[in-house]
């Protein structure tokens, strides 16, 4: 249930781009988009933090993207071509 309120309190956040359900030792990896560093600590603390259960956020800063993309090509599947 704590999952679900989670995904439903990021779901309203603006600043967030995108998250992934994933594998390994996290549950969970968002991209948010922020002005500065004070606006992560606000959004850690208002959003992430919290949401009941959440025991632990490790927070990987961008410094310059060498390669973004929004949208791309996808070419249908050719099964048994």
């Amino acid at each position: 249930m704590t999952e679900l309120r989670f995904l439903a309190r990021i779901a309203k956040e603006p600043t967030m781009l995108d998250c992934h359900h994933v594998t390994g030792a996290r549950n969970f990896v968002l991209k948010m988009r922020l002005r500065n560093m004070r606006m992560l600590e606000q959004s850690l603390n208002s959003v992430i933090k919290s949401v009941a259960d959440v025991q632990q956020t490790e927070s990987l800063i961008v410094l310059s993207p060498p390669k973004e993309t929004s949208q791309f090509a996808v070419e249908p599947p050719r099964w048994g071509r």
